[in-house]
């Protein structure tokens, strides 16, 4: 995926590392909880990313898919779906300017998933 991590005296460095021009497919079926993040993860890195076996995301606490990709829309991140369980994610255009507030929908997941991002922004 193109990530490097170090140690340093102050703690783990991650980075985006090489720049590479792919598209990463990830099955979520066994894993949902890690949607979020995973999302917000690879947004921050400004990657092309589709997602599949999302058929629990919409009863959870919220609408998880609805959520992350209106909160990913303030972001300039383009979502559509490629099929009924496929949705694909385009972070390439990333906007890392000025201030956002995302929403966390009361869902913890939310919450902590939209800090990874920050990280960047």
């Amino acid at each position: 995926m193109g990530v490097q991590s170090h140690e340093t005296e102050s703690g783990l460095v991650i980075s985006s590392g090489e720049s590479r021009d792919f598209t990463l497919g990830i099955d979520v079926s066994d894993i949902p909880d890690l949607f979020q993040t995973l999302t917000f993860t690879l947004v921050g890195l400004g990657k092309k990313y589709s997602f599949s076996g999302l058929s629990t995301l919409r009863v959870k606490e919220t609408d998880r898919i609805a959520a992350v990709c209106s909160q990913l829309n303030k972001v300039r991140v383009q979502s559509r779906f490629l099929a009924d369980d496929v949705l694909f994610f385009d972070a390439s255009d990333l906007k890392t300017d000025g201030t956002v507030i995302f929403e966390s929908f009361d869902d913890h997941r939310m919450a902590m998933s939209a800090a990874v991002i920050s990280t960047v922004m």
